[in-house]
């Protein structure tokens, strides 16, 4: 085979297989969350329209006083699944921590309310 015959059907090749990734990569991402969330435990979700954010906990062993948890957004129309972050929140004698559901143009935001401090975690929608 000529060279640039070669080349061309090389090309070719390369450009269908970035169009495949394109199309199929995100559907066995959200499968990968979606299998990964499951196997977690729920701490609290909430549900607007057709989305749910799932806060789930990841807590490892041994830490003591605080509970991680990852953050991800669930279509419920296709059960399209999204990682978008994770939160601690730390516990102390004198306070409990909490998650608030933040609704705002655009998307959503979950607060991670500690004791001295608290911060987002922005959702896009």
């Amino acid at each position: 085979m000529p060279a640039k015959k070669k080349n061309i059907l090389i090309f070719t090749i390369l450009i269908c297989l970035a169009v495949l990734a394109g199309v199929f990569f995100p559907a066995v991402k959200s499968a990968y969350y979606k299998h990964k969330m499951n196997g977690l435990d729920e701490y609290k979700s909430y549900s607007a329209g057709n989305l749910t954010v799932s806060l789930r906990d990841v807590s490892e062993a041994g830490l003591n006083g605080s509970t991680r948890l990852d953050v991800y957004i669930v279509d419920n129309d296709n059960n399209s699944v999204k990682y978008a972050g994770q939160g601690r929140l730390d516990y102390y004698d004198d306070f409990t921590p909490y998650t608030e559901f933040i609704e705002n143009d655009g998307g959503f935001a979950v607060r991670f309310v500690n004791k001295n401090s608290d911060y987002e975690v922005e959702l896009e929608i």
